[in-house]
């Protein structure tokens, strides 16, 4: 049974269907009967983030269960039954309402200055296909990003994100770039992508240097506040079959980076429920398209 990871946009996706189509809705449920499909940590906490009223919390947790059965993927990868109202619970319990505001007003400020730093970066980089590309067109911007981020973590002293900028350094910062072996990359970190103290450093380190070259930017939100969960959805997807969202700037970004670790998760992006771009599937037509491949 092939097993699948909704971003958490893809949940309020199906929520809104139920609103407006509950018969499309039902088909769908009934369609996923042949999937697995699981919710994280990531999840709840991005609910436990959101300011919605109590009636919105309750109706997106019965969401959450309906569609992924209380399927849960942990922080240590294990997959279990957990009901989807004790790990809201746990996300609420763990969230500091005084370090939610310190954490928004420092990320507010931080996109702030990236925009004054690269804003003639805009719109020159969203037609590389791998990071290797992305890193040569910009090797200065990434030589300091190195830098910066070596001088940062020697300070933290934290062995995980000093692991994870050394591979990203040494992949690429030689005396010749162009000559960077994914395959030996790849080999290196292999036994690395099933452990998830070391996968949010790499993944950290990867996003924030796609957000430091501009690299598909969505104006229309701060990068450094959903990049939180950004990281952990695409950690938790990595660990399953396919990855589903609808965020076209989320989704060329975890197509990047697992392009680059050579990780195999299927990541597929999808057209929301009422929009007019007819290049992508609906989830409705690709879980149909999933299903048949499974027969």
């Amino acid at each position: 049974m092939l097993e699948l990871y909704l971003d958490y946009n893809v949940f309020i996706e199906l929520e809104d269907i139920k609103g407006s189509n509950s018969d499309v809705y039902n088909k769908i449920i009934d369609k996923l009967k042949n999937f697995k499909i699981f919710y994280s940590y990531a999840h709840t906490e991005e609910l436990a983030f959101a300011k919605v009223d109590d009636e919105k919390t309750k109706t997106r947790v019965e969401t959450l269960k309906a569609i992924s059965k209380n399927n849960c993927i942990t922080f240590n990868f294990q997959k279990l039954q957990k009901d989807v109202r004790d790990t809201l619970n746990d996300s609420e319990f763990n969230i500091d309402p005084k370090f939610n505001l310190f954490l928004e007003e420092t990320m507010n400020y931080i996109e702030n200055e990236r925009l004054i730093i690269n804003e003639n970066l805009k719109g020159q980089l969203n037609n590389s296909t791998s990071l290797k590309d992305l890193v040569l067109e910009n090797y200065d911007n990434f030589k300091n990003f190195i830098i910066n981020k070596q001088n940062l973590y020697s300070i933290l002293d934290d062995k995980y994100y000093n692991f994870s900028v050394n591979f990203f350094r040494d992949c690429f910062l030689t005396p010749d770039p162009k000559n960077y072996n994914p395959n030996l990359c790849k080999k290196i970190i292999k036994n690395y992508l099933n452990k998830f103290d070391y996968m949010i450093a790499l993944f950290e380190i990867l996003f924030d240097f796609l957000y430091s070259i501009n690299f598909y930017h969505d104006k229309s939100k701060n990068p450094y506040k959903s990049k939180i969960f950004d990281v952990t959805h695409a950690i938790f997807a990595s660990q399953l079959d396919i990855f589903i969202t609808c965020d076209q700037s989320f989704f060329k970004k975890v197509k990047i980076i697992y392009d680059f670790l050579g990780i195999q998760t299927k990541i597929y992006l999808i057209r929301a429920y009422n929009s007019k771009k007819s290049n992508l599937m609906s989830f409705n037509e690709l879980i149909d398209t999933l299903s048949l491949k499974i027969w």
